[in-house]
């Protein structure tokens, strides 16, 4: 079965366990609301660290990633991903860290590494590289951060394969440079499953510019047109919208399984789940759906 996974982002810390709980049971509500519920098999619940001062979403502290995914699955039948920042933990608490989740039944982590801006006296742990080998014998799923336009990623991906990545996760995709990017790797033997990664665009992007602050890289001129479209995308209509979307969400996917890659999906909601979130991810799923493949 090919993975349909949904984004959500853990609970406040501050609201303790009832908030969690009450978090899960109206996530729960929301996608038997929209059908969701009947195509969703994977939750990906990150780790959430502290970011640069610019965010211009403020973050809250969250409750750990891994409690989180307990009181979701309680009421979401689906398997977890979550993702571990790693260089921020020494090896023996990472150790531990690691088979708490082997333990807790989670089968596949993403190990991902700094934010864009960072103390270098803060990385006391092994980089998501060295984790990827350490823990091949502990994590049977092992996922890498795949960013389609950062300047020689190429390499960067057949690193991370060679050192036990099986599976890649993709940061969200404004444009069809995966397809691309993917392209000139069609002669290698490795074929990870990839899991594109698609991101609803709401009106309030125009006002707050979230998601453009997420996909931003002023090393690279390939995510300039990836702004602009997300700009476009906000101002639109819903309905236009929705339509721009599932269009974009076809010709990736079709580009990337005529590629030979083994397609994944990953829906994610930066400004929180809503009505019209779950509707267009119906829609793209109802245009082509990743058990499809043959």
């Amino acid at each position: 079965m090919a993975t349909i996974a949904l984004e959500l982002i853990p609970t406040s810390k501050s609201g303790g366990q009832a908030l969690a709980e009450e978090d899960a049971q109206k996530t729960r509500a929301q996608l038997d609301k929209s059908g969701l519920i009947d195509h969703i098999n994977t939750l990906v619940v990150p780790q959430m660290i502290p970011e640069e001062g610019d965010r211009p979403v403020a973050l809250d502290e969250k409750i750990d990633a891994l409690d989180s995914s307990v009181f979701l699955r309680q009421e979401i039948p689906a398997s977890c991903i979550l993702t571990q920042v790693t260089v921020f933990t020494p090896k023996t608490q990472l150790d531990r860290r690691v088979e708490s989740l082997k333990q807790a039944g989670v089968e596949r982590v993403v190990f991902v590494g700094v934010p864009r801006v960072f103390d270098d006296a803060d990385i006391v742990g092994p980089s998501p590289n060295e984790a990827l080998g350490i823990y091949s014998d502990v994590m049977p799923s092992r996922g890498a951060i795949l960013i389609p336009t950062r300047l020689e990623e190429e390499g960067r991906l057949l690193y991370k394969m060679e050192c036990g990545a099986n599976f890649a996760m993709t940061q969200l995709l404004y444009s069809k440079q995966i397809v691309s990017f993917l392209e000139t790797m069609k002669e290698h033997p490795h074929r990870p499953e990839i899991l594109l990664s698609f991101g609803f665009v709401p009106q309030l992007e125009q006002r707050l510019g979230l998601i453009r602050w997420l996909i931003k890289d002023d090393t690279s001129d390939l995510v300039g047109p990836e702004l602009d479209w997300v700009t476009e995308l906000a101002a639109m209509p819903f309905q236009e919208k929705k339509a721009a979307m599932v269009e974009h969400y076809k010709a990736v996917v079709e580009g990337v399984t005529n590629a030979g890659f083994p397609v994944g999906i990953h829906f994610e909601c930066p400004y929180g789940l809503s009505d019209p979130a779950m509707e267009t991810f119906n829609a793209m799923l109802d245009a082509w759906h990743p058990d499809s493949q043959g």
